[in-house]
């Protein structure tokens, strides 16, 4: 089972203790079993076995709960997928692929950076409507305090008809 928590669990916190551990993925998904609970973790590296394939929707890290991370470094591309909170502060994102570093469907969601480091072999961040199936929603990135250093195009690139609130 590649999910968290319950159909009833409102909260999940992962946290490590002395912030030197690493959570492995097997998957590509990390979402808690009910959609409208939040994750909240903290002081982890997270991680997961490239698959023999080198495309974007099976290296990426989906998201698709509310999820509050901190002090935590991402060593494969992160998504955020739907209508959902997440709050990045103090967060690493190290895409190593040629890949994006954050991707955001343009499907409504509300993303906060604050104080955090993105790098990439690739690119920086993107919001798209390619994985949407339904009318396209706004979405809102909030960036305080951020350094980007990516190899490819822009930091930022946004591609829905929505546009966004940066």
């Amino acid at each position: 089972n590649n999910l968290f928590g319950g159909e009833k669990t409102k909260t999940l916190t992962i946290m490590g203790l002395r912030g030197t551990e690493t959570l492995n993925f097997d998957t590509n998904y990390m979402p808690t079993m009910n959609c409208a609970g939040k994750m909240i973790v903290k002081n982890l590296k997270i991680s997961r076995v490239a698959p023999s394939a080198n495309t974007w929707d099976v290296r990426d890290l989906m998201l698709r709960s509310d999820i509050e991370m901190n002090d935590v470094i991402l060593e494969k591309g992160v998504a955020v997928c739907g209508d959902i909170d997440c709050k990045f502060t103090n967060v690493k994102f190290a895409e190593s692929g040629d890949y994006y570093a954050l991707w955001i469907e343009a499907a409504g969601a509300n993303v906060e950076l604050s104080g955090c480091t993105v790098t990439s072999a690739g690119r920086g961040i993107k919001i798209d409507e390619q994985y949407v199936n339904d009318a396209v929603a706004k979405v809102t990135l909030n960036i305080n305090g951020a350094d980007f250093n990516t190899k490819k195009k822009a930091a930022i690139m946004v591609k829905s008809v929505a546009g966004a609130d940066i």
